[in-house]
């Protein structure tokens, strides 16, 4: 499928895809914001860009397997390995039973998190082929002497949808190197007329790996400075406002004839 989305991008010059983001994007506020994305492609460098971007609401199918004490009755239907399941459906039940305990390690133990875990079938699973939905053909799954239950409901969600656009750049090395860091490195700190507490504040955030700078509520003069000099002063929302510290990740600037790649965060 990635392969036919950048075929078409190439071929048609944009390409419109659901729930696949070929441009990263990077915590700004409360929003993100897109990462400069170039490929190389037969010799010649290319800008992707996001033309277009909307959230669709979609009704979709999910499956989930629950961890149980219960001891199946005799009668029940029990699913073990090998599943004897589509490879859809088994690709799905793998997935469950690894969301349950994802981030363990490695030994099952208690389940990860206390919420149901769940496999969306999104626009690339079919949940018409799939014996899984409505309702599995099995009562538990039974998995190194521990037993799960199915679930399956239906459910509302937000699908990202975005446009990307290729343009193309050049094909010298040189002249997409010179391209990328026009793109790249937004700003000159060390063009600023920075006061002594804002330096101070660049300088303890590309002090350290990771490279990162963080203040409570109310931020300091010199950060403020530094937030207005970056251009995230008009992004900033009054702190009071944010109930969770307050992200502003990959900021990329030139500061004393080097460039830097740092995070600025404000934890109210």
């Amino acid at each position: 499928m990635k392969t036919q989305y950048v075929s078409e991008l190439f071929d048609q010059g944009s390409v419109t895809v659901k729930q696949w983001p070929l441009v990263r994007r990077a915590q700004w506020g409360k929003t993100t914001r897109p990462y400069p994305t170039f490929l190389e492609r037969k010799d010649r460098f290319y800008h992707v860009q996001i033309s277009d971007e909307r959230q669709l609401e979609r009704e979709r199918w999910h499956f989930a397997v629950e961890q149980t004490d219960e001891t199946p009755p005799d009668d029940a239907t029990i699913e073990t390995r090998p599943f004897d399941l589509s490879t859809q459906d088994e690709r799905v039940l793998d997935a469950a039973l690894d969301a349950v305990y994802a981030g363990n390690d490695g030994f099952l133990g208690d389940p990860e998190f206390d919420e149901l875990q769940t496999v969306e079938f999104h626009h690339g699973l079919d949940p018409d082929a799939s014996d899984l939905i409505p309702s599995a053909p099995f009562d538990f799954v039974e998995v190194n002497k521990e037993y799960f239950r199915p679930v399956t409901e239906q459910r509302s969600v937000q699908v990202p949808e975005w446009t990307y656009t290729v343009t193309d750049i050049t094909q010298s090395p040189s002249e997409f190197n010179e391209y990328a860091r026009t793109e790249i490195v937004e700003h000159d700190l060390t063009a600023s007329s920075l006061s002594e507490s804002a330096r101070s504040v660049i300088d303890d955030a590309i002090s350290d790996d990771p490279r990162r700078y963080e203040e409570g509520s109310p931020p300091s003069d010199g950060l403020s400075e530094v937030l207005e000099a970056l251009g995230i002063a008009g992004d900033l929302e009054p702190i009071d406002s944010y109930k969770d510290r307050v992200d502003f990740r990959n900021v990329v600037a030139e500061y004393e004839d080097a460039i830097y790649r740092f995070d600025l965060i404000v934890t109210p």
